[in-house]
């Protein structure tokens, strides 16, 4: 599986997940100065994420790109919960999950996985999703 890697930065190539890969994401702010999140692929927008949501989606995307690029799935830190545990496809081997703004996670996968999911913390009830394609 593809190595993760997050860089701080601005919307350069610096800021993708994989290297050679079209994956990256964007720090930012909302308009009312909360931390806020972009998700793109390749020059695609994909999602923004804000914090503060009255109820948070620990999981909430899922999606894969071209055929031999890794699965991206990405959601919201609870705040007592810490860092969830990820797994991609039915019997895998949790994920390594990278925290970005202390507010939001990020994760890959194996390129054929086909669904994620995710426990906020020990003996919470698990959140999935089936793997999309960008819209």
């Amino acid at each position: 599986m593809a190595e993760l890697h997050m860089f701080a930065g601005g919307t350069t190539v610096e800021d993708r997940l994989v290297p050679d890969a079209a994956w990256w994401v964007r720090p930012a702010h909302s308009s009312r100065g909360r931390q806020a999140l972009e998700i793109y692929h390749g020059d695609r927008l994909l999602d923004v994420m804000v914090e503060g949501a009255l109820a948070p989606e620990v999981l909430r995307g899922a999606v894969r790109g071209e055929p031999a690029e890794p699965v991206l799935a990405w959601g919201l830190l609870a705040a007592e919960d810490g860092v969830p545990e990820v797994r991609f496809g039915r019997e895998s081997a949790a994920a390594e999950v990278r925290v970005v703004a202390d507010v939001f996670w990020v994760a890959l996968g194996p390129a054929d996985a086909d669904r994620v999911t995710v426990l906020a913390h020990p003996g919470a009830e698990p959140e999935g999703l089936r793997v999309g394609r960008p819209r």
